[in-house]
């Protein structure tokens, strides 16, 4: 007859045997479906404009389209706009 393990010594082992199949389905589940999808320019600048609004707490702004990098491919990987505040005449 085969001598059996003590459960206290089983039971953390498949606790964290557990705990590390959960955390890797997790990753795995993360990585396929979080993906980048294209932002038009449009998008890109009235983000850009909230943003700079909100962090550099001013009024009315004027941004333009100062450089947008394209990859080999023809995907846009990023725009860098300019900020000028606009004055009310």
């Amino acid at each position: 007859m085969r001598k059996r393990e003590p459960t206290y010594i089983l039971k953390p082992t498949i606790q964290i045997m557990k705990k590390a199949t959960n955390i890797l389905l997790a990753i795995v589940v993360l990585a396929t479906t979080l993906q980048a999808k294209p932002v038009t320019v449009n998008n890109a600048q009235n983000f850009a404009e909230v943003f700079y609004k909100h962090h550099a707490q001013v009024g009315l702004i004027a941004s333009t389209l100062a450089f947008a990098e394209i990859s080999s491919e023809g995907d846009t990987l990023y725009y860098v706009f300019n900020m000028n505040e606009k004055t009310v005449s």
